[in-house]
């Protein structure tokens, strides 16, 4: 595909890569063990890489959300008896936990916060790894998931079992007919426990392969055609773009959760412009987590353009390409209020207040310490003291330079074309194709 070079690691070089917001990484995540005597090795890494790509792909061309998948990691934990099998090698926990942390770790320096693991082998878990990684990153989002279990099984295949079983091999010949032998495959039939209550599932311990299973598979494998694993394979990518989706809008771990009472009076009368307690408890959460983003994205290194990039686009609510820049220090108040066009630039010390919408369009330039407001109070002083707000939309069109030591005032609406000269305060909206200078700022010529 065309732009799998921009979502695919195995694929990838640093020229498709630089310069290109990434909104997540996928992690596929397998195994290296037979699959009963017609399947690679490799299959559990197989699969969940081509999957994740597949999903990476259609989150990019439906979505316009970009997921870079990472090498598939074979390194997984097997069951007593596995080892006995040739070439069969069992990962510790250990192991994997050291490899999850380092991968994190270097997204989360690149200013990448959000990991989605795509696990392709029943024996891996990765609950407790998260968990700990939870305490050092807490604001690194890391899910996990076994792309088989997304969907019923049941409603895709005639015999599903749980190892080189109809759906497995299904969607391998789908993907790699090439690697599939379905002519050596043996029965994949499975011995139940002795004891009633562990199949029952009382209690849980590992199942000792070599006594379960004379082919290792588990699973009758000659009911698979590459039909029914395609069929499977793009309803589970279709599943993972909806996720890919809906995480490209989370900033913060809060995001992740319903917040009642920001849904309740006061969000919807600050974003409908009425007025509203700016001492609201979501509104003051929500408030801090960006004061947290802003923190890290000041404290980059001014040479660090892609952490800048990808904490901006994570950040404001719209951003049309990948040439914003923005010099530190950036202030905001919610940033997701504000929109920026192509070829955007902001010098340092941009203050953006943006309760309300901040809609910035194409080429335009943002002179050192410019300030733009939204947030309006009382002159009353006992009205002003209840915290009571409201707030007034700010509008800059295209092809607009804004100079030094600006000042734009709620409501405010300046057009195409324009320049506003250093140190004005504009007040009232300014037409197109306008010179604008002073305090108040008023055209003194048209262009």
């Amino acid at each position: 595909m065309s732009n799998d070079r921009e979502i695919d690691l195995s694929k990838a070089a640093y020229g498709y890569v630089r310069g290109k917001h990434y909104d997540m990484a996928i992690l596929p995540w397998g195994a290296t063990e037979p699959h009963n005597l017609h399947l690679p090795y490799l299959t559990d890494s197989i699969l969940s890489h081509d999957v994740a790509v597949d999903a990476a792909r259609i989150a990019l061309n439906k979505y316009d959300v970009r997921a870079m998948v990472l090498p598939s990691v074979m390194m997984g934990a097997q069951n007593p008896g596995q080892r006995d099998l040739q070439f069969c090698i069992h990962y510790r926990e250990d192991t994997q936990r050291a490899i999850l942390r380092d991968i994190v770790a270097s997204l989360a320096h690149q200013g990448i916060n959000k990991l989605l693991i795509v696990n392709g082998h029943g024996g891996n878990s990765f609950k407790g790894m998260i968990r700990d990684l939870a305490v050092d990153l807490p604001n690194f989002i890391i899910l996990s998931s076994e792309w088989f279990t997304v969907l019923p099984g049941k409603q895709y295949f005639e015999e599903p079992g749980d190892h080189a079983d109809e759906l497995e091999t299904s969607v391998m010949m789908h993907y790699h007919p090439e690697l599939v032998r379905l002519e050596d495959a043996g029965p994949g039939e499975a011995r139940a426990f002795a004891l009633p209550t562990l199949n029952q599932k009382v209690a849980w311990l590992p199942r000792h392969w070599t006594q379960v299973t004379d082919d290792t598979g588990i699973g009758n494998p000659h009911l698979a055609t590459a039909e029914k694993g395609r069929v499977f394979a793009e309803a589970v990518a279709e599943k993972y773009a909806q996720l890919l989706c809906e995480l490209s809008s989370v900033r913060s771990i809060s995001d992740l959760y319903e917040h009642p009472s920001e849904n309740t009076t006061e969000k919807q009368k600050m974003v409908s412009g009425d007025l509203y307690s700016a001492t609201d408890p979501a509104l003051i959460r929500e408030l801090n987590n960006v004061k947290d983003i802003l923190h890290h994205y000041n404290s980059l290194p001014p040479t660090d353009i892609d952490g800048h990039r990808n904490i901006l686009h994570s950040l404001l609510g719209n951003i049309a390409d990948d040439k914003a820049k923005i010099l530190q220090p950036f202030r905001c108040d919610y940033g997701k209020h504000i929109s920026v066009g192509k070829r955007f630039f902001a010098n340092f010390n941009l203050t953006i207040l943006d309760e309300a919408p901040v809609t910035i369009g194409d080429d335009c330039f943002i002179g050192p310490n410019v300030n733009i407001y939204t947030a309006c109070h009382s002159t009353n002083p006992e009205k002003r003291n209840t915290r009571q707000e409201w707030a007034r939309p700010v509008n800059i069109g295209n092809n607009v330079w804004i100079g030094g030591d600006v000042t734009i005032l709620p409501g405010v609406t300046i057009g195409s074309r324009v320049t506003i000269g250093a140190g004005s305060v504009v007040v009232s909206d300014i037409p197109d194709g306008s010179v604008a200078v002073g305090n108040p700022c008023k055209v003194i010529k048209s262009v």
